[in-house]
């Protein structure tokens, strides 16, 4: 097997209240094409395209450790288009740590 993707996303967010714990809504929209080639042993082979689009909408809180490192958790509803044929949504969790640059040292 042997596959090759490409993947575009953007995403938004602002948080609020001005101490360690913030509050932010959240908007994401990522798009990803793909290629899967397969050969099998004996020479047959076979290639198959697809293409996806994933968007998110939810509201997470950080904790920031320090002025640029913080933990994070993200709840939002998740909507997934795949081969113009195929949608699925649904609720999605994440937990994260998060490393965040060019981040305002004065808050």
């Amino acid at each position: 097997f042997n596959q090759n993707s490409r993947n575009f996303g953007v995403f938004t967010r602002y948080y609020f209240f001005p101490n360690r714990f913030k509050i932010f809504p959240h908007l994401d929209y990522q798009r990803t094409w793909a290629t899967l080639k397969s050969q099998a042993l004996f020479g047959s082979s076979n290639e198959q395209n697809t293409e996806a689009w994933l968007s998110n909408i939810g509201v997470g809180a950080t904790y920031f450790l320090n002025s640029s490192i913080g933990i994070e958790a993200l709840l939002s509803y998740q909507l997934l288009g795949q081969n113009a044929m195929q949608n699925r949504n649904g609720l999605g969790v994440q937990i994260g740590f998060q490393i965040y640059f060019g981040k305002n040292k004065a808050e």
